[in-house]
Order: structure tokens, then C-alpha cells, then sequence
């Protein structure tokens, strides 16, 4: 993820699905990218087999998330916004779907997946970090089930901090001097102030992937007035930043702005919900 970790989650019942007991075999379809290498080496298919031997009365099909990307080209925008136009539109399948950490906010809010939580103890959510369980709760319930985790990097140019006599930024002072090189780099023509550093956190809607009214509307706007597309996820609350800070003053009139759009305009088929 790119931004956290990945889950599983288990969807609603389709319109019109039964719930009269069989006793058939019960399949259940899991839709999920590669973990890793090829489908063939992919370490789903090792899962599947555990399961299948503990429960030898339920059997797993696993499907390829939407062929709109290559396995190795992750989209997960675009595979969110298939699975959940596919989910609202009365499909019967898949049954559990292999996520993005964003996913169970947005999933959950429309009633896309059930809550996991009902169905399994506390001692099952034990055993993982508490903030892989966290990042798969919304409201007060958990939809996603821990499976894969990663760690964001910020990777640095040893030597050009090298050439600048200056060592990897860890306080305050340290950031602040990188950033008035930058400044001087790129021909800013003046000293930089420290009240110029600045990080604005007021606009993320207090959830990750869950847009606010002003993100929502900020959307709006920028598509109307300018025929932009942004997203629920970043660009729209990024947007909605933007607007805020030309409204009040803090943008001066006639002051040259640099936006750097950075996509996620597939997301918007899995919020059609919130407009």
C-alpha cells in the first residue's frame, strides 16, 4: 500500500441470494491480486490449501482482480472502484476480496461488506498489531482481516546531502536549512522564512478515504469551473485545502499557485454513493 496494509473482507449478500441450507459443498470466491511472483508461485494459492484442509466441506475458487492492470502495476484505485460498482450493481460474487487498507472505511459506509467482528472473537483479532486492526475499522467494527502489511520509505540522496555538508533532516532546525537550499536551488531570489515551512493538515475529513461535505464539494466545483477531475481519497480533500485558502486570504490574489495533481480519478466509480 503503497499506503498501510492489505486486508480481506467479506461482502454483503447480493439481492435475491439465498440462505436455505444445502448440503452441497460450499464454494466461496475470493477475488485478490498476486501477492508475490506468479500465480502459480503466489502464496494465496498455499492459504487456499490450508483452509480447504481444515474445512474440507468448503472449497475456494480464487479470481484475478480486474484485468486493468498488470500484477506487477498495483492499481488498487482501479481495482476498488470494479469490485464496487460490481458489488452495488446486484453482483453474486466475489464473496471476499482481497483490499487496501482505505477499503473498509469506504466499503463499509455504504454497506458494501459485512463487518468481520460480528463473526469472530476477540482472541482472533489478538493476534495482530493493533494498528493493522485498526486500519481495518470503521464505526466501531472491523470489515478486513489483516493479510499483508508494508512500510512507506523516504528514500534520500546520501550524496547530494553530502555535497551540501548536511546530514539526514531529524529536527526542526535541520528540515528548515534543506528547505532554504531547495529555495536557493531553484532561484527563489529571497531569504525563506520559517513561518514559509509550513505542513497544513486541516483538511483530511478525519478519515483516510472518507471525504467530508467540503471535500465533496470541492470536487464539484473543480469540475464544473475547470473540467478537472479529483478524487475522494486525495486530490479532492488536497482541492478542498486549496479553495479554503484562496477563500480566506491566505492564497493573496494574483499569487502563482503549483498543484501537483497526482491522479486517482478511478476511485470516483466506488463513490458514486457520495454524490
Amino acid at each position: 500500500m503503497s499506503r498501510g496494509s492489505s486486508s480481506s473482507s467479506a461482502r454483503t449478500s447480493a439481492p435475491g441470494s439465498s440462505s436455505v441450507a444445502s448440503t452441497a459443498p460450499a464454494t466461496i470466491v475470493w477475488s485478490a491480486s498476486p501477492l508475490a511472483g506468479t500465480v502459480a508461485g503466489d502464496a494465496q494459492l498455499a492459504l487456499i490449501s490450508a483452509f480447504e484442509q481444515a474445512y474440507p466441506d468448503i472449497h475456494v475458487t480464487l479470481v484475478s482482480a480486474p484485468a486493468v492492470y498488470a500484477p506487477s502495476d498495483n492499481n488498487t484505485d482501479a481495482d476498488r472502484a470494479a469490485l464496487a460498482t460490481g458489488i452495488a450493481g446486484g453482483s453474486s460474487t466475489p464473496d471476499v476480496f482481497m483490499g487496501d487498507v482505505v477499503w473498509p472505511g469506504q466499503f463499509g459506509a455504504h454497506g458494501l461488506a459485512v463487518p468481520l467482528s460480528k463473526y469472530l472473537p476477540a482472541s482472533y483479532w489478538s493476534r495482530f498489531a493493533p494498528g493493522l486492526v485498526q486500519g481495518a475499522t470503521y464505526n466501531g467494527q472491523i470489515y478486513g482481516s489483516p493479510l499483508t502489511g508494508d512500510q512507506g520509505l523516504l528514500y534520500y540522496r546520501k550524496d547530494l546531502l553530502a555535497q551540501e555538508h548536511m546530514t539526514v533532516p531529524q529536527t526542526w532546525e535541520q528540515i528548515a536549512r534543506i528547505a532554504r537550499t531547495t529555495a536557493e536551488a531553484i532561484g527563489l531570489g529571497r531569504p525563506l522564512a520559517d513561518d514559509e515551512i509550513v505542513l497544513l493538515d486541516g483538511w483530511h475529513a478525519g478519515t483516510y478515504g472518507i471525504p467530508d461535505e467540503k471535500t465533496i464539494e470541492a470536487i464539484r466545483l473543480c469540475a464544473r469551473l475547470e473540467g478537472v477531475i479529483t478524487d475522494p481519497v486525495y486530490e479532492g480533500k488536497s482541492m478542498a485545502a486549496l479553495i479554503d485558502l484562496v477563500q480566506d486570504g491566505r492564497i493573496e490574489p494574483g499569487a502563482r499557485v503549483l498543484y501537483a495533481h497526482l491522479g486517482g480519478q478511478p476511485a470516483l466509480n466506488g463513490y458514486a454513493g457520495a454524490f
